[in-house]
């Protein structure tokens, strides 16, 4: 299972069942960038929507290949 946390102040980690990955985020309008601390990370940019709280995520086809999605 895979999972994504924010924070309020911009920062988060992709929570794995045995590892986690801290990344900084930005969200402006329907785009979330996410950028990695770990170099050997892919950052990646996803087009979002969020409603009554959630944030649902849209990944192209190529960036769901290199995720596992």
């Amino acid at each position: 299972m895979k999972a994504y946390r924010f924070t309020k102040s911009g920062s988060g980690a992709l929570v794995l069942p045995e590892h986690s990955y801290s990344f900084d985020y930005e969200l402006e309008e329907d785009t979330l960038k996410v950028d990695f601390e770990k170099s050997n990370l892919r950052d990646s940019t996803f087009k979002v929507s969020i409603v009554d709280g959630v944030i649902s995520l849209w990944v192209s086809e190529s960036l769901k290949a290199i995720m596992n999605f």
